[in-house]
């Protein structure tokens, strides 16, 4: 649980956050951030549910089957299935753009409010050193995002139960019948399974990476401008600058993941290692990216923050 923790590298009760969570109403009524988030994807991935199962339906109507057959049904499960993925994982994915908005917005007013409001000399006063001071910054914003991630993770863990769904069909329909009799499950469990495993599990999570990147982003446009205005527009352009550098990103990660998997094909053995290739490169960088921009961004906001205190 550690990885989903919205505070991991500063106490819950440090009094900076504590002030913070205060005016969060939602967050008492919650208890945690975890069980909020909990629940929202259990909410999420049961309506995500119901919405396929009547997507099956309809399409089963609608193609020409009326009568509860199990073989017209099973014939027409994946392209449905396929178009509902489809549609739904789209739409998980362009979640991610208003994320970044309320991420950055969540963080942007956060250190030049205090400073504009008079509060921040109170915070000089204390005995919070500069860096508890902005990890506890950077949490608050977190919490502040923590609604439109878990909105976003639910959408995903849904669809990715969903593609769960089609791949057990694809592997029991793939031996001839619905049973347990399969002739190369190892074969099968090294190709597919484990592959799948990670990139469920990235594509889940990689709202939280996104998240926590993007706050600490807002936190160093809050630590050098203090009018509102001013900041408005540079989180607008922060965005776009960080948008267009995971785009660079993954135009550099294809030509290299090209050149690994030509390598790979040489070796006999080197093909078996090639799904697992495919998915380690790609989430490697990617939370490579998340990371690097996150600690850049907290040094950054950390020696503008002990520039103000001295």
């Amino acid at each position: 649980m550690q990885l989903l923790n919205p505070t991991p590298d500063i106490r819950a009760d440090h009094p900076v956050l504590v002030r913070e969570v205060r005016r969060m109403d939602w967050l008492r009524r919650a208890g945690s951030p975890l069980r909020y988030l909990a629940r929202r994807v259990l909410i999420l991935t049961a309506v995500m549910m119901l919405l396929y199962a009547a997507w099956l339906v309809w399409w089963w109507l609608d193609s020409g089957y009326p009568y509860p057959y199990l073989q017209s049904f099973l014939g027409m499960f994946s392209n449905s299935t396929l178009n509902f993925i489809f549609i739904a994982g789209g739409v998980s994915l362009l979640a991610a753009l208003p994320l970044d908005y309320t991420s950055i917005m969540a963080a942007v007013n956060s250190i030049n409010s205090e400073i504009v409001s008079g509060t921040w000399d109170l915070l000089r006063l204390t005995a919070v050193r500069e860096g508890e001071l902005v990890l506890a910054k950077h949490a608050g914003a977190q919490l502040r995002a923590w609604r439109g991630m878990a909105i976003v993770i639910g959408l995903r863990a849904a669809v990715g139960l969903i593609v769960a769904v089609l791949f057990a069909f694809e592997f029991l329909h793939s031996t001839g019948r619905f049973g347990l009799e399969i002739d190369a499950p190892l074969a099968f469990l090294a190709f597919n399974l484990l592959p799948f495993a990670l990139l469920y599990g990235v594509f889940t999570l990689e709202p939280l990476w996104r998240m926590r990147a993007v706050t600490a982003l807002g936190l160093v446009i809050s630590a050098r401008s203090t009018d509102a205005a001013a900041s408005a527009l540079s989180a607008l352009g922060a965005l776009m600058a960080f948008w267009l550098a995971q785009v660079v990103m993954a135009t550099a990660v294809f030509p290299i993941l090209s050149v690994l998997m030509l390598s790979l094909s040489v070796f006999g053995v080197g093909a078996l290692c090639a799904p697992l290739v495919m998915v380690l490169v790609p989430i490697t960088a990617l939370y490579g990216f998340y990371s690097t921009l996150k600690t850049w961004s907290l040094r950054q906001v950390a020696r503008r923050v002990a520039s103000y205190i001295r």
